[in-house]
C-alpha cells in the first residue's frame, strides 16, 4: 500500500507519512498536483484538501468514500438533539428564524449562524444541485473527533472545549477526560444506529450545554484533521477509504 499526500506539510500529513513509514508502506508526498507516472496503478490511499483529493483521486483510478451529503439530516432527532433539514441550493427557502447553514460538500460558504434577512455570502454562486444543511441552533461545550472502520471507532480525540482548541498529545484516547467514555460510548452508539455510512468515515460527537450528548456532524477520512487520535489507527481507517473504479466499458 502507499499514502499520497499533498504538497502541504502539515503536522497532520506528517504524523500519517510516519506511521505509513512504521508500518511498511510506501509514501510518497507529492510536489505538484500531478501525481507522477511512476506512482499510477499501485495500490494506494490519498490524504489531502477536498477539491485537490478528488483530482487525485480522478488520476488514480480510485473512488474516495464519503458519507452522504444527507447523511446527518438522516439521523434520529434522539442522536441529533435538534431538527436538521437537507436540501439542494434551488430548494433553499428563506430562513424565518435563526439557523446554521452549511454546505453539505466541500467548504463553498462559510458555514455559520444566519438570521432572516441576512446575506449568505456565496450562496449565488452555487450550483442548483449543490447541497446544504439548515440546523437549529444549539450550543455544544465539548467536541469530540472519532475515526470510525467497518462500524466500530478505532480512535478519537477531544477537540473543542468551550471556547478554545485544547493541546491533546499524539495517540490522547481520552487521558485524563473525565467525559471520554461518555463520548467513545456515545459515538459507538451512533455507529451502530446508522448501517448504511461507507466502510470508513469519521464522525464528529458532543455534549451540549444541558448535558445532552449529540452528533455535530460526519466527514471524510481523507481530509480530515487527526488532532490527538493515533495516527496508525487513522492511517488503518484511511486505507479502507476508497475503493478502484472499474475499468471503462469497451
Amino acid at each position: 500500500m502507499r499514502l499520497i499526500t499533498s504538497k502541504r506539510y502539515s503536522d497532520d500529513s506528517r504524523l500519517l507519512l510516519e506511521a505509513a513509514r512504521q508500518q511498511g508502506w510506501d509514501t510518497l508526498r507529492l510536489q505538484s498536483n500531478t501525481v507522477p507516472p511512476e506512482a499510477l496503478g499501485a495500490a494506494c490511499c490519498v490524504y489531502a484538501e477536498g477539491f485537490l483529493a478528488e483530482h487525485l483521486a480522478d488520476q488514480l483510478g480510485i473512488h474516495l468514500l464519503r458519507p452522504a451529503n444527507d447523511a446527518l439530516a438522516r439521523l434520529s432527532r434522539a442522536l441529533t438533539a435538534r431538527a436538521i433539514t437537507f436540501c439542494t441550493a434551488a430548494e433553499f427557502q428563506p430562513l424565518t428564524r435563526p439557523m446554521f447553514v452549511k454546505p453539505a460538500d466541500q467548504k463553498l460558504f462559510a458555514a455559520a449562524v444566519y438570521r432572516p434577512g441576512e446575506d449568505i455570502p456565496g450562496l449565488e454562486t452555487l450550483l442548483p444541485d449543490d447541497p446544504i444543511l439548515i440546523s437549529e441552533v444549539v450550543h455544544f461545550t465539548r467536541e469530540y473527533r472519532f475515526f470510525v472502520r467497518d462500524s466500530t471507532v478505532r480512535t478519537g480525540s477531544i477537540y473543542w472545549h468551550g471556547d478554545r482548541v485544547p493541546m491533546v498529545d499524539v495517540g490522547y484516547e481520552g487521558a485524563g477526560d473525565a467525559l471520554w467514555d461518555q463520548a467513545a460510548a456515545f459515538a459507538q452508539a451512533v455507529c451502530a444506529a446508522h448501517p448504511l455510512l461507507p466502510r470508513s468515515y469519521v464522525l464528529d460527537v458532543g455534549q451540549l450545554d444541558s448535558g445532552v450528548w449529540a452528533v455535530i456532524e460526519f466527514n471524510p477520512v481523507w481530509a480530515s484533521g487527526i488532532y490527538g487520535c493515533s495516527p496508525s489507527a487513522v492511517l488503518d481507517c484511511l486505507a479502507v477509504a476508497s475503493t478502484t473504479r472499474p475499468a471503462p466499458g469497451p
